[in-house]
């Protein structure tokens, strides 16, 4: 599959995506022209917006996301394997950031409650310093 065929099934499956998540209370869109446009503006990059926050705080998104599908699963059968039965499965390549790997009914429940503790206090009332976006940990050789 390859052009359009493959773009709209891209498309698709963003979609599907970010109403799955918003039907799970957590607010998120498709950015649309993602692939075509992410390298030339920072607003445009990843292709969904996941977890607001309000006008207060400077408006915005959380999370940046990116979305893949393939037919046979190629590229995914591995980390499929590595992650077993587990919960999460944590890869790093030596010098690089940690990333994690995990299926939709753990990382779910951790974006409620993210999104939760981090925007919906219940008031709705926060301080810029309230909300920030979760950092990054940069590991060192071990």
């Amino acid at each position: 599959m390859g052009g359009r065929a493959s773009r709209d099934k891209g498309s698709k499956m963003e979609r599907e995506i970010a109403a799955k998540l918003s039907e799970a209370g957590v607010p998120s869109r498709r950015v649309i022209g993602s692939g075509a446009y992410g390298g030339l503006d920072s607003r445009l990059a990843g292709d969904l917006q996941i977890g607001t926050y309000g006008p207060q705080d400077g408006g915005g998104w959380l999370l940046t996301g990116e979305v893949k599908a393939r037919k046979g699963g190629a590229g995914f059968t591995q980390l499929e394997g590595w992650l077993g039965d587990n919960d999460l499965l944590l890869l790093r390549r030596n010098n690089q950031e940690a990333f994690a790997f995990m299926p939709w009914g753990t990382l779910v429940p951790l974006l409620q409650a993210f999104y939760e503790s981090e925007v919906n206090d219940g008031d709705n009332q926060h301080s810029s310093s309230s909300v920030s976006r979760p950092q990054r940990i940069h590991g060192s050789e071990e």
